[in-house]
């Protein structure tokens, strides 16, 4: 054998050698430089035997194929490179300790142990399903990172060390460092599978938890390896009191000698283990890790009130407030860690010399997904999602009120055509200044470079905070490709089918949360678009394409719950709702996937009351505002107006909320208002929905040539729009122009072919109810009120129907039911409610200062 040579400070391939970090058997790990990328990596050196070429040959091959392994808890391989005398593995640099070393320091608890061998099983799980064998799992081979990550190192390369014939016990110096960690089978030189990983994980756990060896320790190789062949493994009475029943079924199936007895593969065992850890968390108390004898407590999460907490609290004291408190009781845990909730600005880009837009903007989105990348990845911390955010004029106070946010971060680059300096800063209230920074420089030309440095400043930002996501380095290409349908896509709103392809294309060098999310969001845009089920079809099928530990994330399970939902799998979304609860999960979160499936179900009521905790728990302006749009749908106008004017008091200058406080007052039949506020709002936007209420608004006013001035240009800008063709046909139907009103009424049945809601429904029958389809319209109505919840407008649209068909006994129970709910009684004053003045129990729905304008007309003239 050649002796081992010491290569620091030497280069192989564009990779300077800088200092040895560890000595293998045959090997040597060296910390280098990557003279192209400029970032550090692991070179683990073997040197090469000219005498047997066929070992270099089919270590590269095994290298080859383990490179294409990209998951958080293995060592990710970069690259091969080879001279005369050496072979050098290109590995992922991680910043940390082995498992042996860490566990040499102290014993973990058992829930860290638990914690531990998850991860460890989600790693070996992946490789598995890539068809890769790992043969050498022990702790020398486990690294721990500095944020408690681990990742398994070496994949592959234990095997190519082991002979393909016959091993018998007295061999075993051939596995030299690794006789304590193989299994039955491996140990006598029979053919293997990853069920001898199976044994070896089995290994694993149980130092993990007891700090020994399962079949005792000796330096003897021969000797651990007979017991591992030949003794029966069986626990020690210390064992029995220190473990659960469960956890010591799961070692035994782990241990047992024949392969075929063993769990079939890696994801039962993490899915076992993840239930024994919650199993083990409700029995610890959560600072001492000492196990009680009092009551079990169940644990979730709770936040901290903020300043405007006090108002969306008396907001929830006027209604449903012993309800909530039942409900929250029922259902939810009573305490654990508290949130932060983080908002991200925009980057701020300064650039040096020629520099191209594209470039900038390359950056630009680089670093903003990056930072929203990172939060999500970091536990117990949240990201707020601010797309519906106008300008805060960079006050912070303002901002942070809006999202409820507890840390703001902002990050800065001066950027030339080969560098970039970057700045990172946390902001914390209550005077929202900077906390702590970081600078750091990261290379211009290389995109995922930004990134991998981006992630690892932010984690340092949040130092305490344990990273669970993954966040492994990315292939620079794909990471380009992804980047530029992000954009391109409008982060997936503004998606083609094109798009779609193309992330298929690159999820194989891409497997990280954020390219899952933006192909969901992708793919729901073109569904609401086109109606076309196949791409909910294709999302589903691209999520399974996901590693185990991205599939274990909330945010994950949420795209799951939302195509399953659209596909009518209540069920089964209502299992993703029990996993996250079951697991702890943010509250708000579970609590917005429950308003959904209620609201799916047709039950709106509960779906409020799921939107009102929230509301409580966390007033932003978005939760806020859509608080006030739920409680407007349902008719309970009064809390809507409260909670928009909550939302004002956060931004005064949302015209979201403005525009539905017009709606309401345009309910409520209080035109001036409802006039005023369409008319500010299309001065600001004047989009398609804003110009059709100040329409309608004028239409009930009777000014229908002003109205249907507003309403044809809402109509330019949406030709489809049911609602917007509903309003301009009643107003020529108004006016008297009855051949325009009946042809426009026609291209309503056109779009609202679908019925795909509540207002297609209700536009639908009113534009049949006009061209004479009384019955038709009638089963429009009932198919309606079959779905969905009674509402004014539901009642409103049946007492128009029940009215022009000449069923006024219907049509008076109908606008009873709507005035109940809140309808101004303006909405009443039109030509089609004539025939219903002659009734008194009609007429006597109104006082005398609100009673309905076609019927004062008719008294008029029957006096005169």
């Amino acid at each position: 054998m050649q002796p081992t040579l010491d290569y620091s400070n030497t280069r192989i391939g564009r990779y300077e050698l800088k200092r040895l970090l560890g000595v293998g058997g045959t090997s040597k790990v060296y910390l280098a430089i990557d003279t192209e990328l400029h970032r550090q990596v692991a070179v683990k050196c073997i040197d090469i035997n000219v005498d047997d070429q066929s070992v270099t040959q089919s270590i590269e091959r095994e290298a080859a194929l383990t490179a294409q392994l990209n998951h958080q808890n293995i060592v990710q391989l970069y690259d091969v490179v080879k001279t005369e005398t050496v072979l050098g593995l290109v590995m992922e640099y991680v910043d940390g300790v082995t498992l042996s070393d860490k566990l040499g320091q102290s014993k973990p608890t058992t829930e860290q142990a638990l914690e531990w061998s998850i991860q460890v099983a989600q790693g070996l799980c992946h490789a598995h399903q890539s068809g890769i064998v790992h043969c050498d799992l022990k702790p020398d081979n486990i690294i721990v990172t500095n944020h408690n990550i681990l990742k398994i190192a070496d994949f592959g390369i234990a095997k190519l060390q082991l002979p393909t014939t016959s091993l018998d016990v007295d061999t075993a110096a051939a596995i030299s460092g690794s006789y304590h960690a193989v299994s039955p089978e491996q140990a006598q030189g029979q053919k293997i599978d990853f069920r001898s990983d199976v044994f070896s994980f089995g290994l694993l756990l149980y130092q993990l938890l007891t700090g020994r060896h399962p079949f005792g320790s000796s330096e003897n190789s021969q000797t651990i390896m007979h017991r591992i062949v030949h003794q029966r493994f069986e626990f020690n009475a210390l064992d029995r009191v220190e473990m659960s029943n469960e956890l010591m079924e799961l070692i035994s199936a782990l241990l047992e000698k024949k392969a075929q007895n063993r769990p079939t593969n890696m994801d039962k065992v993490t899915t076992t283990l993840q239930q024994i850890l919650h199993s083990q968390n409700s029995s610890f108390d959560t600072e001492d890790h000492t196990r009680v004898l009092t009551p079990i407590t169940p644990q979730a999460s709770w936040q901290k009130s903020r300043g405007i907490w006090f108002a969306a609290a008396a907001l929830i004291s006027i209604i449903g407030a012993a309800t909530l408190a039942l409900l929250a009781w029922q259902w939810w845990p009573e305490k654990a860690v508290p949130s932060l909730y983080v908002a991200v600005l925009e980057p701020v880009i300064e650039t040096q010399g020629e520099f191209d837009e594209e470039f900038k903007r390359q950056i630009t989105t680089t670093l903003k997904t990056s930072m929203q990348e990172g939060v999500i990845n970091l536990e117990h911390v949240n990201l707020i999602v601010q797309n519906d955010l106008e300008s805060f004029d960079n006050n912070y106070q303002n901002f942070a009120d809006a999202m409820a946010a507890d840390v703001i971060l902002r990050i800065e680059a001066s950027c030339s055509r080969s560098q970039c300096q970057l700045n990172l800063q946390r902001l914390s209230g209550p005077q929202w200044i900077v906390q702590t920074q970081k600078n750091w420089p990261a290379i211009a030309t290389s995109l995922s470079d930004i990134r991998h440095t981006t992630l690892s400043e932010l984690y340092q930002l949040f130092d305490g905070e344990q990273v669970s996501g993954e966040s492994q380095n990315v292939d620079e290409a794909a990471y380009r490709e992804y980047l530029d349908i992000y954009k391109e896509s409008g982060a997936g709103v503004d998606a083609t089918a094109e798009h779609l392809r193309q992330l298929e294309r690159i999820y194989r060098d891409l497997d990280f949360f954020p390219l899952y999310e933006l192909y969901v969001t992708a793919a729901l845009d073109l569904y609401k678009e086109s109606n076309e089920s196949v791409y909910l079809k294709d999302a589903s099928n691209f999520l399974q394409r996901a590693s185990l530990s991205t599939r274990a994330r909330p945010e994950f399970k949420s795209l799951e719950f939302d195509l399953l939902l659209l596909r009518g799998q209540v069920a089964e979304a209502q299992e993703i709702i029990d996993q996250l609860t079951t697991s702890g999960a943010e509250r708000l979160l579970v609590n917005e996937l429950r308003a959904d499936l209620a609201a799916h179900n047709n039950d709106y009521e509960s779906a409020v009351l799921f939107e009102r905790e929230n509301a409580q728990l966390r007033p932003t302006l978005s939760r806020l505002y859509n608080l006030a749009a739920s409680e407007f749908y349902l008719g309970n106008f009064e809390l809507a107006s409260r909670s928009a004017n909550l939302a004002l008091n956060i931004n005064p200058e949302d015209t979201d909320t403005h525009n539905l406080l017009g709606a309401i007052a345009l309910t409520q039949g209080n035109l001036e208002q409802a006039i005023s506020s369409y008319l500010a709002l299309v001065s600001k936007i004047p989009n398609g929905d804003n110009l059709s209420n100040l329409g309608l608004s004028l239409m009930l006013k009777r000014d229908y040539k002003r109205a249907i001035e507003y309403q044809q240009r809402a109509l330019s800008l949406n030709p489809t729009s049911p609602s917007a063709l509903l309003n301009l046909a009643d107003s020529y139907n108004l006016q008297g122009d009855l051949a325009t009103a009946k042809s426009i009424y026609q291209q309503v049945l056109a779009a609202t072919d679908n019925k795909s809601n509540v207002m297609q429904y209700t536009g639908r029958a009113q534009a049949q109810a006009h061209l004479g389809l009384h019955i038709e319209a009638i089963r429009t109505l009932q198919d309606a009120k079959k779905q969905y919840s009674d509402s004014p407008d539901l009642s409103y649209s049946s007492a128009i129907v029940h009215s022009i068909a000449g069923n006024y006994g219907a049509a008076i129970v109908e606008t009873e039911d709507a005035i109940s709910q809140g309808m101004g009684t303006i909405w009443f004053s039109m030509k089609w409610f004539e025939k219903l003045c002659s009734y008194p129990r009609f007429t006597a729905l109104f006082d005398t200062d609100s009673t309905p304008q076609v019927c004062v007309q008719l008294r008029d003239t029957a006096v005169n």
